[in-house]
């Protein structure tokens, strides 16, 4: 695995998987709260019981919205008390 990683890093291969690793601790917190809820709006809302289909949607977008939401509301500063013990504050 180790060179499996350090071929891919070295060529610049899927670097999109450096950003997910990046973000991996907020992913595994937050991932069954979207999943969660993407499976309750896919089936009461838009009928989609298929489970292939909420399985791969639900992994797409496991993944995809907790790293949105770390970007726009807990990195900026909005909710930095859920994974941080202190308030970053910017150098002057």
């Amino acid at each position: 695995m180790f060179s499996i990683a350090y071929l891919l890093q070295k060529n610049k291969l899927f670097s999109f998987l450096r950003v997910i690793g990046f973000h991996s601790l907020y992913i595994y917190v937050m991932h069954v709260l979207v999943i969660a809820f993407m499976r309750i709006v896919l089936t009461k809302i838009f009928g989609i019981t298929d489970s292939i289909t909420l399985l791969g949607i639900g992994v797409i977008i496991g993944i995809i919205f907790p790293i949105m939401i770390y970007n726009h509301f807990i990195k900026d500063g909005y909710f930095w008390f859920l994974f941080h013990l202190k308030k970053k504050t910017s150098p002057d």
